[in-house]
């Protein structure tokens, strides 16, 4: 285990160009408003362009992703997504296995992959409302 984020990219030889990339955390460094000791957090998940989506790359990613989290003998894998600028979207979590474990205003949306436990991560997030509380 280590606290630098990973990185991983998927890179065409051919066009010298990335395709789609991810990077990654140990949610005790999570930068995103997330407090999730034991998991990997995905921070950011892209595909540069157009013509590159649909085609798998950034689930194969996240496929990495999880089984990383596995190999470090992790919780599981969460992350932030929204259908707003600048954040993926919940659509592409949902068709690799993750589950919608909470909303926030105006459009968050807080993922879990299906080995993070429900009981875990709701004991996390009351302990992350009542700092929120006071």
């Amino acid at each position: 285990s280590h606290d630098l984020p990973d990185l991983s990219i998927q890179y065409s030889e051919e066009q010298k160009k990335i395709l789609a990339y991810i990077e990654y955390v140990p949610g005790e460094h999570a930068w995103q408003a997330i407090s999730a000791p034991g998991c990997l957090v995905i921070h950011c998940l892209g595909v540069w362009d157009k013509e590159y989506r649909e085609k798998g790359y950034a689930s194969c990613l996240i496929h990495d992703c999880v089984e990383d989290a596995r190999t470090q003998d992790k919780n599981g894998v969460v992350t932030v997504a929204s259908d707003g600028p600048f954040i993926t979207s919940k659509a592409v979590f949902l068709k690799n296995g993750f589950e919608l474990i909470a909303e926030v205003e105006p459009s968050y949306e807080l993922l879990a992959d299906r080995y993070v436990s429900k009981t875990w991560f709701m004991n996390i997030l009351k302990k992350y409302k009542k700092k929120e509380l006071g």
